[in-house]
């Protein structure tokens, strides 16, 4: 029979009545609370038995301090004088238990019960809650700028997923800071009222798994979407990674405190090997795996490959004989949209002519962002294919005119126009397919015939 059980820490750490209520009925089954984790309690196996706890906070305490202050030892002593013994601790949260029912409260007054609550708690738990609020929403507010000033390439980056994640990520942490402020303001005005200590249900644990199970399911459906395993791969990476990261957190501070170090080089050696360990999965994560590289795949084609995968080239357009010199096939995949990008360039045997041919093909599977990316291209148009610094023509000079679609077989057909005059660079809209086209040579109407056959 083992001697030591973990059991899943259930309670918010100001809930200071739960908490106890919950460790008398574990001893009551024989388990004595012998340390407190970040997610786990320890537990060993004693005689059944009826016993009081009471639960303390101190503020200047920290789990990074190698020795208890002054002011700990001097109610150390108290506690072992009122019939008090120490359980255990985590950083500013005491716990000791009494055999004695009638035992005296280690706090009395309610008010400043609540007060010493909050003096801990406001930077244990509300503060970081407060700082992921706004980090994460900065994160948001940069996703949203981004879909709305470049919606085709944010959709193809998954950033529709990114907001999911931001978004549940912020109304757990939203939720977890108002719970405490409402909690602590009803609990002042009670113990101010009558004299009592406010208790409370929270709820995190449930919330913490709604927040993971939100994520497996968004990055899920991202994944089957584009047909790419990278997100889920990523995510069976980070759990355990941090699991492993508290381990080695936990562990450091314990190697630090058994050899006396100080509290603030402690705290400054865990926190650089912690940041170090950060740093060098992110490496591992952006450099060294090769499937992170599924969201952009450029390949490098053999005229075969180019021919069985392009729908169009210059042969399709040109009837003379051509020499291809160079061809370009990149895709793109995502949830909301998949792009097919060909580039290629030939020279004509009979002639000194030379040929160009570049065209984009996003395939958009989300029926409703359409018109927004219609709208947004033309004012991105030139930064995505870096037309300012080849051609040095400014935004203002920049436009577009509606041509018509029927010749094209298209839903909708633009023309890009530098200073008014129109250039070989369009826009085709079919269905949910949006087409860039771009040729170096005016087209006739039987290319035009071409292209209307091959994407209407």
């Amino acid at each position: 029979m083992h001697e030591y059980r973990n059991f899943l820490a259930r309670f918010a750490l100001y809930d200071k009545i739960g908490i106890c209520k919950y460790l008398e009925s574990k001893a009551a089954d024989g388990w004595m609370l012998v340390k407190m984790g970040d997610v786990f309690w320890t537990f060993k196996r004693i005689e059944p038995q009826k016993l009081k706890f009471s639960v303390v906070y101190f503020k200047n305490a920290s789990e990074y301090d190698p020795r208890l202050t002054e002011s700990q030892l001097r109610f150390q002593e108290y506690c072992e004088y009122t019939g008090w013994e120490f359980a255990a601790s985590r950083a500013q949260t005491l716990v000791y238990y009494s055999e004695n029912e009638n035992a005296v409260p280690l706090e009395t007054d309610a008010v400043v019960e609540v007060k010493s609550v909050h003096s801990v708690m406001w930077r244990r738990w509300l503060l970081p809650y407060v700082l992921l609020i706004f980090s994460q929403g900065l994160r948001l507010y940069t996703y949203l700028g981004r879909i709305a000033q470049d919606p085709v390439t944010s959709l193809l980056t998954g950033s529709i997923t990114l907001i999911v994640i931001e978004l549940v990520s912020i109304l757990f942490c939203l939720s977890e800071a108002v719970e405490y402020i409402v909690w602590y303001m009803r609990a002042k005005r009670l113990a101010k009222l009558n004299g009592t200590f406010l208790s409370t249900k929270n709820y995190s644990n449930i919330k913490v798994m709604f927040v993971l199970i939100t994520m497996l399911i968004t990055l899920s459906a991202s994944s089957f979407l584009s047909e790419n395993s990278s997100d889920i791969f990523v995510l069976l990476l980070v759990i355990p990674y941090v699991i492993v990261l508290f381990w080695v957190r936990k562990s450091i501070v314990t190697f630090l405190k058994r050899f006396n170090i100080p509290k603030a080089i402690n705290y400054l050696v865990t926190i650089s090997v912690i940041v170090a360990c950060v740093f060098v999965f992110s490496q591992i994560i952006t450099e060294k795996i090769p499937w992170q590289s599924n969201y952009h795949i450029e390949n490098f084609m053999t005229d075969e490959e180019f021919r069985a995968a392009a729908p169009l080239e210059i042969s399709d357009f040109i009837q003379s004989e051509i020499d291809v010199t160079n061809s370009l096939v990149e895709e793109y995949k995502s949830e909301s949209a998949s792009q097919f990008r060909a580039e290629q360039s030939a020279s004509s045997l009979t002639s000194d002519e030379k040929y160009t041919l570049a065209y984009t093909v996003f395939d958009i599977k989300i029926p409703f962002v359409r018109g927004l990316c219609v709208n947004k291209w033309f004012e991105q148009y030139f930064v995505f294919d870096n037309f300012l610094d080849r051609t040095g023509v400014s935004l203002d000079r920049i436009s577009h005119r509606v041509i018509s679609a029927k010749v094209w077989s298209a839903d909708e057909a633009y023309i890009l126009c530098i200073d008014g005059q129109a250039i070989n660079r369009y826009l085709l809209c079919y269905g949910n397919k949006i087409v860039e086209f771009i040729p170096s040579w005016e087209l006739t109407a039987e290319q035009v015939a071409v292209v209307a056959e091959t994407f209407g």
